[in-house]
């Protein structure tokens, strides 16, 4: 296996900034349409809380929208980062933009426009599906992109090249946008998750099941991604150690025979 540290180089500089803004928007989001139990009163009465977190939303929607923009258009203009491999992270842009565009509604939410406008319910529901989706596909193609980076450096070429074809792309392509999308819509249409304002969020109101299934494809596509980077962090740094330890037989040291002998003759000069 061969190591090209300046693959690797081109690889992190370009997705690192990127995940930054992606992670941010998922964790967020998730976190928001979970985990968040509104202390609001039933009068409809707004919480500072409440109020405070939907602010933050619709900043982090803001951010999203233009960085993953700032990402889309960068590879549309720039000829050389148009590549197959690049097209994972135009889909995780998108995915993200999308990501973002839910989040308003999240916090329309927590502001009690669903008690407001009954016909704003409707739109939780959407909402609540199209989120789980959206951070399905932002997931499991932050897997693909790590193996992806795995494959490039601690691999040969014609490996990475055989492993990422265009038609392989297409196909993990294609299992990145259906598995979400397949899950949400079979468990929907079946009754076992049922999608909806809970706690002053859009997020699912029963589904046992289907809660169980998100939280341990969760918990397994979040080790994938660790195990892919550590995996790389690992052979960045043997290899490192290689190239040192041959620079050093290369040259090496005086012995302290030589230098006695070389201070000697200084002296004399």
């Amino acid at each position: 296996m061969t190591c090209d540290l300046k693959s690797f180089k081109m690889a992190l500089t370009f997705h690192h900034p990127t995940t930054f803004v992606n992670m941010v928007i998922f964790h967020t989001n998730m976190t928001t349409t979970r985990n968040i139990v509104s202390d609001a009163p039933d009068d409809g009465f707004v919480s500072h809380h409440n109020l405070a977190t939907a602010i933050i939303l619709v900043v982090i929607c803001i951010v999203g929208i233009v960085g993953n923009i700032f990402v889309i258009v960068a590879v549309q203009l720039t000829r050389r980062l148009q590549t197959f491999t690049n097209v994972f992270v135009v889909v995780l842009s998108c995915t993200d933009f999308l990501t973002a565009m839910t989040l308003p509604f999240q916090g329309g939410t927590l502001l009690g426009l669903v008690d407001a406008y009954p016909a704003f319910a409707v739109v939780c529901e959407v909402i609540g599906g199209l989120s789980f989706i959206f951070n399905g596909w932002s997931i499991i193609t932050l897997v693909v992109i790590a193996f992806n980076r795995y494959i490039l450096i601690t691999h040969q070429s014609q490996t990475y090249r055989r492993i990422f074809c265009k038609k392989n792309i297409a196909i993990m392509l294609a299992v990145i946008l259906s598995y979400p999308l397949c899950s949400v819509i079979l468990f929907g249409t079946t009754g076992w998750a049922v999608f909806g304002e809970k706690c002053n969020t859009c997020a699912v109101v029963e589904g046992r099941a289907f809660n169980l299934l998100s939280g341990i494809s969760m918990v397994t596509l979040m080790v994938a991604i660790l195990y892919f980077y550590l995996k790389i962090y690992l052979h960045v740094r043997n290899h490192v150690r290689k190239v040192h330890d041959k620079l050093e037989n290369q040259n090496p040291q005086p012995s302290s025979t030589q230098q006695s002998s070389v201070e000697s003759s200084r002296k004399q000069v």
